[in-house]
C-alpha cells in the first residue's frame, strides 16, 4: 500500500506548490477583468498543463511500481517497494512521454469545457470518459510491453475490449463500496460534530474528531484504489499472457476475459 500513499502525498505537495505559484502570479496579471484575455489564458492554461504533466507522471510512476510488485508476485516472485520504484524508474522516459500525451488530451478537453456552453462541456466530459476507459490498463502496458507509448495506448484499449464487462463491474463495485464508506464516515463525523458543538467544546473538539476523520477518508480511498489497480494487473496478466494469479478463482478470471485471447 506504500505506492498509493507516497503517490498521494507527493501529488498533494505538488498541488500546494502550484497553488502558491498561482497566488504569486495573480498580482502580475490583471485577472480582475470580466473576461480573460488571450495572454491570461496562456498563463493559466500553461500552469495547468505543467501541473498535469507532473501529476500524471507521479501517479503513473507509482502505479507502474505497484504493477511491477503485483505482477512479480503473480509469477511466484517477490519484489520490495524499492524494487518496484527501480522498475518504474527504468521506464521513466516512457512514463514521461505518456504524461505529456495524457496532459495534452486533458488540457484540450479542459479548454473545450471552459470555453463552451453546456453542449461543449457534455462533449468534453464524454470524450474524457472515453479516454479514461481506453487508457485504463496503461500502467501494466507501459511496464510489461516492449512497445512505444502510442502502441501502449492501443494495447490498453485491446485489453479493455477483452475484459470490458468485468472491468466495468469491478470499477463500479469499488466505487459503490467506497461511496458507502464515505457516506458512513461523513454521517458519523456529522453526528460527532453535533455532539461536540452541543457540549460546548468548540473548535478544539472539531479538530480532535476532524483529524482522524480526514485520515480515515484518505485510508479508505487509498485501499480502494490499490485493490482496483491490483485487480487490473490480474486481469491484464491473463488477457495478455494467460497467467492466473494465485488466490484468484480461475473461473472468475477466465470468465472475465473473452475467449478470443491471443
Amino acid at each position: 500500500m506504500l505506492f498509493p500513499v507516497v503517490s498521494a502525498i507527493t501529488v498533494s505537495a505538488v498541488s500546494i506548490l502550484f497553488a502558491l505559484v498561482v497566488v504569486a502570479l495573480v498580482p502580475l496579471a490583471d485577472f480582475e477583468a470580466a473576461e480573460s484575455t488571450f495572454s491570461q489564458d496562456i498563463v493559466i492554461y500553461g500552469v495547468v498543463f505543467v501541473f498535469y504533466i507532473i501529476a500524471f507522471f507521479i501517479t503513473t510512476f507509482f502505479k507502474v511500481g505497484l504493477t511491477a510488485v503485483v505482477y512479480e508476485r503473480i509469477n511466484g516472485g517477490s519484489l520490495s517497494f524499492k524494487d518496484g520504484i527501480d522498475k518504474a524508474a527504468g521506464i521513466s522516459g516512457k512514463i514521461f512521454l505518456w504524461s505529456v500525451i495524457a496532459s495534452t488530451v486533458g488540457i484540450i478537453l479542459k479548454i473545450i469545457s471552459d470555453k463552451s456552453r453546456w453542449l461543449g462541456k457534455l462533449v468534453a466530459g464524454l470524450l474524457g470518459a472515453a479516454w479514461n476507459i481506453v487508457t485504463m490498463f496503461i500502467a501494466p502496458t507501459l511496464l510489461l510491453e516492449d512497445i512505444s507509448v502510442w502502441k501502449s495506448i492501443g494495447r490498453s484499449a485491446e485489453v479493455f475490449k477483452k475484459t470490458w464487462g468485468e472491468t466495468l463491474i469491478i470499477n463500479i463495485s469499488f466505487g459503490l463500496i467506497t461511496a458507502v464508506f464515505l457516506v458512513f464516515h461523513i454521517t458519523v463525523f456529522a453526528l460527532l460534530a453535533f455532539g461536540v458543538m452541543s457540549a460546548g467544546m468548540g473548535t478544539t473538539g472539531l479538530i480532535v474528531i476532524g483529524v482522524p476523520f480526514v485520515l480515515s477518508l484518505i485510508a479508505v480511498t487509498i485501499v480502494s484504489n490499490s485493490l482496483n489497480e491490483i485487480f487490473k494487473v490480474v486481469l491484464y496478466s491473463y488477457a495478455r499472457f494467460g497467467i492466473i494469479a494465485e488466490g484468484f478463482s480461475p473461473e472468475l478470471i477466465v470468465g472475465a476475459v473473452k475467449s478470443d485471447r491471443k
